[in-house]
């Protein structure tokens, strides 16, 4: 692997506190097997990756053809298997936006990948644009799934209150701004406009079982890991408000299904399927405290 350096943060990202304590020591399990550690603030109970790769080496941690977020591959049960439940998902995440949003409209999604979600809402009528870092998920994008896809710095030329839904699906924890990007997204969003915000909750029932091993951590490349007080904080901070938190409860099967294998290198997937259970069932009697979740926000 490349070389790379790190940086060091002192203070927390979302509240800038300076009370900071390690949570835990990890390593990357997908890619490059390096060890890396997750500090968490004590005021706003906020986790990061702390010391991170400084963001201009961070690309070299995605250069897989198994990185499954931004490949096209069906090869391997885990890729098929995270296929399946984004399938699922676009039909959900439909629906939860038609709950707020009865007529369709401008919808931003950042961080849209290969397309496949926005080229659905397409099919619902909504006029769609996507931001995407990678080149060749972009490629797919505009190429394959016939959608308007563009890079990161088209950010800056967008028009404020220009889009009725913002969407950002799994993509916050990567982002290393995260102030910047939450100030873009308020500027964006009309009035009376929803944000739907999905992360990992590392207040989850599988988060806290699996530890070292929780896949969602996924480190080096998620170098924020929320759990509702630090969202709650983080969209405060911007004058955001949660109107809703919605489970995405496919995920913890796969995200239990995928820490199985990072634990006993055996893919284990029957003790996945029910430590899957067992996440959805503590995250239905806990606040919503589901593997992922989706914050629907509005402006305050």
């Amino acid at each position: 692997m490349e070389q790379y350096k790190l940086e060091y943060l002192k203070t927390c990202p979302v509240c800038s506190g300076k009370e900071i304590i390690r949570f835990l020591e990890s390593r990357d399990h997908f890619l490059s097997g390096h060890e890396f550690l997750i500090d968490m603030c004590k005021n706003c109970g906020h986790k990061f990756t702390n010391p991170r790769p400084e963001e201009t080496f961070s690309e070299i941690f995605y250069k897989s053809q198994e990185y499954i977020s931004h490949g096209n591959s069906s090869n391997g049960l885990f890729s098929g298997l995270y296929k399946t439940i984004r399938k699922i998902n676009l039909q959900n995440k439909y629906k939860t936006i038609n709950s707020y949003c009865k007529a369709a409209g401008n919808l931003l999604d950042i961080g849209c990948g290969t397309g496949e979600f926005i080229r659905h809402m397409n099919t619902k009528g909504w006029r769609t644009l996507g931001i995407e870092r990678d080149n060749d998920a972009r490629e797919i994008a505009v190429k394959k799934n016939n959608v308007d896809a563009r890079g990161n710095k088209e950010i800056a030329h967008l028009k404020p209150e220009s889009f009725d839904v913002i969407t950002i699906w799994h993509v916050l924890e990567h982002i290393y701004d995260l102030h910047g990007m939450v100030h873009n997204l308020h500027n964006l969003l009309r009035k009376e406009g929803y944000l739907f915000l999905a992360v990992p909750n590392a207040g989850s029932w599988d988060a806290s079982f699996y530890l070292t091993d929780w896949a969602a951590y996924d480190l080096p490349r998620h170098v924020h890991h929320f759990n509702r007080s630090s969202m709650t904080a983080l969209l405060n901070h911007h004058n955001l408000a949660i109107v809703e938190i919605i489970p995405m409860k496919f995920d913890a099967f796969y995200i239990s299904a995928l820490s199985e294998k990072y634990k006993t290198g055996k893919q284990y997937y029957l003790k996945g399927f029910i430590n899957g259970l067992r996440s959805n069932n503590f995250g239905f009697h806990h606040n919503n405290d589901y593997s992922s979740i989706i914050f629907v926000v509005k402006q305050a």
